[in-house]
């Protein structure tokens, strides 16, 4: 899950995945900076702050997978089961 809450799979090799980690962490504390800076703005200001925080990013190993394609292959399946359960949330939430 990024600083915004998407959540993706994807298939990566080890020194990839502590990139992104390192990439996801920087970017939520510029976020958080972003998001505290704007806030106190905004009570100076005397308006109301309605902007929403940056969510911490998470990661999760699901499988480990020598093989490329298989490893890709799984992380589309991962993500098509996932984007399914959240579609058949919205609409059981819309009804």
């Amino acid at each position: 899950m990024d600083t915004e809450g998407t959540i993706t799979f994807r298939a990566l090799t080890s020194a990839d995945y502590r990139k992104l980690r390192t990439e996801l962490r920087k970017q939520y504390e510029q976020d958080g900076r972003k998001w505290l800076a704007a806030r106190k703005q905004a009570a100076s200001a005397g308006e109301e702050f309605t902007d929403r925080k940056p969510v911490q990013p998470r990661y999760r190993t699901l499988d480990r997978v020598t093989d490329k394609s298989r490893a890709q292959r799984l992380a589309a399946a991962y993500q098509k089961k996932y984007d399914a359960l959240k579609k058949a949330k919205q609409q059981a939430n819309a009804t």
